[in-house]
């Protein structure tokens, strides 16, 4: 497949798993436990966007590995692990 059609599709997954994983979890826990009186709607929401930032970015870096030759593929990918 081509990496401008992989490139979405790992977002896409990223995102659907996060938001599925923080929903469960805080489902869990209870909707009672969640700070700041957000509702489990806005509280999934936010937790999942917020936590994309690593995830997202390392799942970009990765998907692009065969197009960047060995030398920038690992400085980039050394700066998205920092």
């Amino acid at each position: 497949l081509s990496t401008l059609i992989l490139i979405p599709i790992a977002v896409l997954i990223n995102l659907i798993a996060r938001g599925v994983g923080v929903g469960i979890s805080t489902w869990l826990v209870g909707k009672k436990k969640i700070p700041g009186h957000y509702s489990f709607i806005e509280f999934i929401t936010l937790m999942t966007w917020g936590g994309l930032r690593g995830g997202l970015s390392l799942a970009l870096i990765m998907s692009v590995k065969d197009l960047l030759s060995m030398q920038v593929y690992e400085i980039l990918f050394n700066i998205t692990m920092i």
